[in-house]
């Protein structure tokens, strides 16, 4: 038996990690206790939106596709902002992230662009498939009416 998955909730989710991420680096935290934990993190919402775009791309009978897609866009739109935040140099952890760490934050946020370039081009197909598959022939539309 196949599980359901509730897409609408792991997108707030990892949207609520990366808005408290946010917040934690606009307050002057001891980098030592917070600077493993924070990149431990990083790494678990990057592998998540992998997941989730994954599952989302296989799933083409999802309901509301296209507002899931939108809001995973706007995940990934939000994730890559606190990456640019980091990687020039801001928030209290800057320091820790700022320069060693720059060129794996560049991979995370290299990781960003190609989910959102995927994206794109699910919602696109999308789009394009909506308009035919809503489309019913004047013979399927006859049969449904002799059903009647």
């Amino acid at each position: 038996m196949k599980r359901r998955v509730n897409y609408e909730d792991n997108t707030f989710i990892v949207n609520a990690r990366i808005r408290l991420l946010q917040d934690i680096f606009l307050l002057e935290a001891d980098s030592t206790l917070f600077f493993n934990k924070t990149l431990d993190e990083l790494d678990f919402i990057n592998n998540t939106l992998d997941v989730l775009l994954k599952d989302f791309v296989e799933n083409d009978k999802l309901i509301e596709r296209s507002e899931r897609f939108r809001d995973l866009l706007e995940t990934e739109w939000r994730f890559a902002s606190v990456l640019n935040f980091l990687i020039n140099g801001q928030g209290s952890l800057a320091d820790d992230f700022y320069p060693r760490l720059v060129p794996k934050l560049q991979s995370l946020l290299g990781d960003c662009v190609r989910r959102r370039n995927m994206i794109e081009e699910q919602k696109a197909e999308g789009e394009k498939n909506q308009v035919d598959g809503r489309l019913v022939s004047s013979l399927e539309l006859s049969e449904l009416l002799k059903e009647q």
